[in-house]
């Protein structure tokens, strides 16, 4: 999509054909948006040195350009010298900022005139400049675009200046509607044709459209198998008024490990342990987008969690995408939990997708009998929104809504109980200066049940990295829950990331009586090393010594 921009002639005529040696006085004469001083400024005289007449011309050049700029432009300089050729005066023509008078459109035939011309953003006797006209040349080659002429060519001429009323007209060169005849893609050397074709939601065989591939690009880039997607490129099709799309790729890494290692203790005892967690996730599988994902933790000595999800982003010919999930957790001698859960996620809308699922969880009470031996059925509803850019560090807005609606039964004695759980996430990262950005993330936990009190396996819990940092990890567990996380990132390199960071939290169980804010603070770096990015988190909490911090350190590794 190419725009030209072909303004009226204009002459700088220059009245002495001797030039002298140095002029130590500027005047000017006539109409100009600007003052004596700014056209000093800008042709580059110094009454203290004066000013060159080869620097001279150039400099008029310089001042010509900026009237036009400013909107005059039909402006004209001419330049006289005093007997002595030491003083100057330039004598400017047309310098004042016109209005915009007749704004003719020809050359349009697939577009009407009243709808191009509500397209524009200068008005009739309103205020015109360079900038505006090409906006508006802009904006007509994008509206082109968008209707199947992405070869449309928009041209402004025929200035005429009445007063203070400038005339002019935008002529269109429409070309031929372009028609996709294929689409081919180049770099992907796992992801087949289809699963690029599915996950872009383009298809050969339509008319052209600007803003559908703007938005394929999107969805490749977001959906994060691939380190980088070029901007389609239009070739010549086989067939007259054909073209094809190429659409350049760079596949990433699909399979990936994620560990990390802490040192726990609670306050009970002198001596801590270890924790760790280990994520190994295959992404990609057979070329189609499929995904695999196996999790291990152990957050305290005597607990540990294991868990295995697949999804899929499409079932069939439907565009429906489709997760399943089972899990097992120990805790300590309290009770052991198994589920598994199975959630379809539907599209709704360019950055919106909306999922609904099932799940069955099961609950054995472990030797200290606190806990009576359950199963609970869930229905799951989520809603997610999505604008952030896509990008290894995602700029932009996200936020997803989850929700949960069960029935328990208790085997001994028998009952049957109502458990409502609510999970609300939201996070907004933003560049404020070159290398550097602010991120802000909100999280809320509820569960609503007629179990008093609530149960340790269906509260939510707080603290550690991913939650409240300067914490033990899950230190509080509560019915409501509620933190937020502010950091400010600073990327002096683009394989290091520093970033210090404020967390609020706060908890309440009415049936325990707890009930409290908590704050952490602290700062960490993340590092791309040989063996992967390597990050550690310092972090301080309430009543926290500067030596008295807990410490994170995680390694994520592509193989």
């Amino acid at each position: 999509m190419r725009a030209y921009i072909l303004p009226a002639a204009m002459v700088l005529a220059l009245a002495s054909a001797a030039w002298p040696a140095v002029i130590g006085r500027m005047d000017y004469d006539g109409q100009s948006p600007f003052s004596t001083r700014q056209m000093n400024a800008i042709i580059g005289f110094q009454t203290e040195t004066g000013l060159s007449s080869e620097s001279l011309a150039a400099g008029l050049n310089k001042l010509l350009a900026e009237l036009n700029r400013a909107g005059c432009f039909l402006a004209g300089l001419e330049l006289e010298y005093s007997p002595d050729s030491t003083q100057a005066k330039v004598k400017i023509t047309n310098g004042i900022i016109p209005t915009a008078g007749n704004i003719i459109i020809t050359g349009n035939s697939y577009l009407g005139q009243n709808y191009l011309e509500s397209q524009l953003s200068v008005r009739p006797k309103g205020t015109l400049s360079e900038g505006q006209i090409l906006s508006d040349i802009a904006a007509l080659s994008l509206i082109y675009a968008d209707n199947g002429f992405p070869h449309a060519r928009i041209a402004v001429g025929d200035f005429s200046l009445s007063g203070s009323r400038l005339d002019y007209s935008y002529q269109i060169v429409e070309g031929p509607r372009a028609n996709i005849d294929k689409i081919r893609f180049s770099g992907n050397v796992q992801t087949k044709e289809y699963a690029l074709l599915r996950l872009s939601g383009l298809a050969p065989g339509v008319v052209f459209n600007r803003k559908n591939i703007e938005k394929g690009r999107a969805r490749l880039i977001k959906s994060g198998l691939f380190r980088t997607v070029s901007e389609p490129v239009l070739t010549a099709g086989d067939r007259a008024g054909s073209e094809n799309l190429l659409i350049a790729l760079e596949e990433g890494r699909y399979n990936n490990i994620f560990g990390a290692l802490g040192y726990n203790r609670d306050q009970t005892r002198q001596n801590g342990w270890l924790t760790g967690s280990l994520d190994m996730a295959f992404s990609n599988l057979g070329g189609a987008g499929r995904r695999a994902k196996i999790s291990w933790q152990r957050l305290r000595q005597e607990n540990s969690r294991l868990s295995a999800e697949f999804s899929t982003p499409w079932i069939f010919s439907l565009n429906l995408g489709l997760t399943a999930t089972v899990s097992h957790r120990i805790e300590d001698s309290t009770y052991t939990q198994s589920s598994g859960r199975l959630m379809a996620d539907l599209p709704a809308g360019e950055h919106f997708t909306a999922g609904v699922g099932a799940e069955a969880v099961r609950v054995v009470p472990g030797s200290a009998q606190f806990i009576g031996r359950n199963i609970k059925y869930n229905s799951l509803w989520s809603l997610e929104a999505d604008y952030r850019d896509g990008s290894v560090s995602p700029r932009g807005f996200w936020s997803k809504l989850e929700i949960e609606y069960g029935r328990k039964r208790y085997y001994d004695p028998s009952v049957q109980l109502t458990v409502s759980r609510v999970k609300l996430d939201a996070s907004q990262v933003r560049d404020i200066f070159k290398r550097q950005a602010l991120s802000a993330a909100a999280h809320l936990r509820a569960v609503i049940s007629s179990e008093k009190p609530v149960p340790r396996p269906d509260q939510f819990s707080m603290g550690g990295a991913a939650s409240l940092r300067g914490y033990w990890e899950e230190q509080f567990i509560a019915n409501q829950l509620a933190w937020g996380n502010l950091e400010y990132r600073y990327s002096p390199d683009r394989r290091l990331e520093l970033f210090p960071f404020y967390d609020l939290g706060y908890y309440y169980d009415p049936e325990r009586g707890l009930r409290g804010y908590r704050s952490g603070y602290g700062a960490g770096f993340r590092m791309d090393t040989a063996l992967g990015w390597v990050s550690l988190v310092y972090g301080l909490g309430r009543g926290d010594g500067w030596g008295q911090g807990k410490v994170h350190i995680s390694l994520n590794s592509d193989f």
